[in-house]
C-alpha cells in the first residue's frame, strides 16, 4: 500500500487542481494565514498537490488536529457519497500522528531536544514564540539566533522567513504582531533602523494592550553603551557580547517565562542607552 503522502496526493490532486485556492483559503485563510501564505500555488496539478501536502505536513499539528487534515476536510464536501469513507480514512491517519506528537509536546521549551529537525518542526503551534525585530544590516547574527530558537523549539518570526514574496508584508506583518507572544528587539553595531523603529512602535502598542514581554537584545558588535529607544531604557536586556551569563539562556527565559540552571540574572541594565 502506498505511504500515506502518496495516497493523500493521488486523491486530492484533481480536485485541487480545480478549485485550489478555494480550498486552502476556506480551511487557512482566516484563522492560519501563515500556512496560506506558505504555500505556492503554480505549476501541474500534481506538482502543486505534492507540495501543498508537503508544506502542510511541515506544519503539523494545530489545536490536535494535523493541518493536512484540515485541508482534506474542506475538500470533503466537494465530493460524492462514493468517496466519503477514503476522506474519513486519511483524515483519521493524518490526525494519529497529532496523537503520536502529543507526549513530545510534554517536554519543556527551555530544554534541549533530542529529536529531529523535521519532529521540531510539526510541534504542535498556533503563533509564534517571538518576534525578531532587527536592523536588515545584523540579519546575519539575528539569523543565527533565530536558528538557535529553533534548534530549542521555539518557533521565531523573521521576515526573511515569513513574508513570502508577491504578497502585502504590511498586512501579514500587521497580523503576526497581533498574534505574537514576546518581542526581541535587536540593537547591533548599526543602531536602530527606520524599518525596525515602526516595527517597534505597532508592536508596543499590543505590549501595553496585552502584557507580553519585549527584551532588548545587544548584539556583538554593539557599541559600550548602545543607544536604545526611550521605552525600551526600562526593560530588563540581554547582552550577547558577555558570556556568562548564558546570553541564549536568557534570551529563552524571557521568551517563555521559564528559567533553566544556566540563567543567572544580569546585575544591571543602568546606563544602558544612556550617554
Amino acid at each position: 500500500m502506498a505511504n500515506l503522502f502518496q495516497r493523500t496526493v493521488e486523491l486530492l490532486q484533481d480536485l485541487m487542481d480545480r478549485s485550489r485556492d478555494t480550498w486552502l483559503t476556506q480551511a487557512f485563510y482566516s484563522d492560519h494565514r501563515n500556512i496560506y501564505n506558505s504555500i505556492d500555488q503554480s505549476g501541474a496539478a500534481r506538482d502543486f498537490t505534492t507540495r501543498c501536502i508537503r508544506e502542510l505536513d511541515k506544519a503539523g499539528c494545530i489545536a490536535g488536529q494535523h493541518a493536512v487534515s484540515i485541508l482534506i476536510e474542506e475538500v470533503k464536501q466537494g465530493v460524492g457519497s462514493d468517496k466519503q469513507r477514503s476522506f474519513d480514512a486519511l483524515i483519521r491517519e493524518w490526525n494519529s500522528k497529532c496523537r503520536e506528537q502529543s507526549q513530545e509536546d510534554a517536554t519543556p521549551l527551555h530544554e534541549p531536544q533530542a529529536r529531529s529537525g523535521a519532529a521540531v518542526k510539526q510541534r504542535k503551534q498556533t503563533s509564534f514564540d517571538v518576534f525578531l525585530c532587527h536592523n536588515s544590516e545584523d540579519k546575519p547574527q539575528v539569523k543565527k539566533i533565530g536558528n538557535l530558537l529553533k534548534e530549542r523549539n521555539l518557533r521565531p518570526w523573521l521576515d526573511e522567513w515569513e513574508l513570502r514574496p508577491g504578497l502585502p508584508w504590511q498586512r501579514l506583518l500587521e497580523e503576526q504582531i497581533e498574534k505574537i507572544k514576546a518581542a526581541a528587539v535587536f540593537v547591533g553595531p548599526s543602531g536602530i533602523g527606520p524599518w525596525q523603529k515602526m516595527e517597534l512602535e505597532a508592536f508596543l502598542r499590543e505590549f501595553v494592550n496585552r502584557q507580553c514581554p519585549v527584551i532588548p537584545v545587544i548584539l556583538q558588535g554593539a557599541s559600550q553603551k548602545p543607544q536604545l529607544p526611550v521605552f525600551l531604557k526600562g526593560f530588563t536586556w540581554v547582552d550577547f557580547r558577555q558570556d556568562p551569563p548564558d546570553p541564549l539562556e536568557r534570551l529563552i527565559w524571557g521568551i517563555t517565562g521559564k528559567k533553566s540552571n544556566n540563567c543567572i540574572t544580569h546585575p544591571s541594565n543602568e546606563g544602558m542607552g544612556t550617554e
